[in-house]
């Protein structure tokens, strides 16, 4: 059901376009207003044993010689890259849960001399609280774990990761693919 997202339900990304010089210490990435954004169209269940929920999108990022623009984008709702390697430059499908996350702009976690709190319900109850006050004190994040080489130019595609998605994003039916 989603074709395309708007541009003001993102906040920033990392790099700015045709910067070739971001710090190689860093990863790219987007930040999303809302703070359910990756997660909010997700098709999964979310593997409750271990606390994580794949996003329904992906953040990629390829060097020029990795990818070719689609060709025929007539009746397709929108464009497409084709990328010959997507194993080796595509972060692992079993790893996308952890490239996504929540930004607080505020400490929940209130314990001395802690980092982290096993306790889901005060959490979010903290967490409820800092968005009641201010809404704009949190966002979502998804990054590239992709490492960027000084000096060269890359492209970044924000792309669907279920197969539905792809299918919907050719202009293909996905009830009559699946």
């Amino acid at each position: 059901d989603i074709i395309g997202i708007q541009s003001k339900a993102i906040i920033k990304t990392e790099p700015h376009n045709w910067i070739t010089n971001f710090e190689p210490n860093y990863l790219p990435y987007i930040d999303f207003y809302d703070e359910d954004f990756p997660w909010r169209y997700t098709p999964a269940a979310p593997n409750t044993g271990l606390g994580r929920l794949r996003p329904w999108i992906m953040l990629v990022v390829l060097k020029e010689d990795e990818f070719k623009d689609g060709k025929n984008i007539a009746n397709k709702p929108l464009p497409y890259i084709d990328v010959p390697n997507a194993s080796n430059v595509f972060p692992p499908a079993e790893q996308l849960w952890a490239w996504a996350h929540v930004h607080i702009n505020e400490d929940i976690v209130k314990l001395e001399d802690d980092i982290e709190n096993n306790d889901a319900n005060s959490v979010l109850q903290r967490f409820r609280e800092v968005l009641k006050k201010n809404p704009d004190l949190a966002y979502s994040r998804i990054m590239c774990p992709r490492k960027l080489a000084a000096n060269t130019p890359y492209h970044a595609f924000l792309i669907p990761v279920f197969e539905s998605g792809r299918l919907a994003g050719l202009g293909l039916d996905p009830a009559e693919k699946l």
